[in-house]
């Protein structure tokens, strides 16, 4: 979504221009870019990635809307000169949406950071235009959305392809985590949730498992104690909630 300039960066550093070399491909139009864009994607799906990710938060608000063709380019044409802020979101909202038609096409779901980052434009419900209009695309909304918890329970309500991830949750907010955790039993939501490290490394994946399954495992035998759940169906739940979903959405096997 950084191509409107050479100089733009995301909040990594990070330029789409680095794979030009990487592919040897060079980037003079419009058309040119999108071919590179087609190329990543149809790489990473080569090499087995069985998701895209979206960190987008960090850089702008997740409300992407419609956006012509020729308005995107336009601005790419502009070569980053005097570009406004409605030029950038122009672009990138056109360039978002069209990484989802090749995502759909390549059957790949897609992760969302959902809440903090730049808070005013974070909430998971900005995202309801795009999983609606996209409904043949998986999409993952992470981090349980916090701290619109119960906005992001219910977009996995109201959308058959809206998924949630409790990644970094209880972390966060063990409480929070607890929260949605028995609200997404209660909903009926256990089939569309699931968690994840979202990490760099291995030790601090662990180390979030290890908290979280201790969250589960209270939840899960409160409700146990309180007759709301047999034993069998809260076994099933974790089961589905740490593996069983992820696997069957990302293709996964043992």
């Amino acid at each position: 979504l950084f191509g409107y300039s050479r100089d733009a960066r995301d909040h990594n550093g990070n330029s789409p221009y680095i794979f030009e070399k990487y592919f040897g491909l060079e980037v003079s139009t419009f058309e040119d870019y999108m071919n590179l864009i087609d190329t990543v994607l149809e790489e990473a799906k080569r090499r087995g990635y069985v998701a895209l990710k979206s960190a987008l938060a960090y850089d702008r608000p997740l409300l992407f809307e419609n956006v012509g063709e020729k308005d995107a380019k336009e601005v790419f044409n502009k070569r980053g000169k005097d570009l406004t802020p409605r030029d950038i979101k122009v672009f990138q909202d056109f360039i978002l949406r069209y990484i989802l038609s090749r995502a759909a096409k390549l059957d790949l779901p897609v992760q969302f950071h959902t809440g903090l980052a730049i808070i005013e434009g974070s909430n998971p419900i900005n995202l309801a235009n795009i999983i609606r209009e996209y409904s043949n695309i998986n999409f993952i909304l992470f981090h349980g959305g916090y701290p619109w918890i119960r906005e992001t329970a219910a977009m996995a309500m109201s959308f058959k392809n809206a998924y949630i991830d409790f990644c970094w949750l209880p972390m966060i907010s063990p409480s929070a985590c607890r929260l949605l955790l028995r609200e997404t039993i209660e909903l009926g939501l256990s089939g569309k949730a699931m968690w994840g490290g979202d990490c760099w490394a291995a030790e601090a994946t662990y180390g979030a498992l290890k908290i979280f399954k201790g969250i589960l495992s209270e939840t899960l035998w409160e409700m146990i104690d309180k007759g709301h759940l047999r034993s069998d169906d809260a076994i099933e739940i974790a089961s589905k909630i740490l593996y069983e979903n992820a696997a069957k959405l990302f293709g996964l096997s043992r």
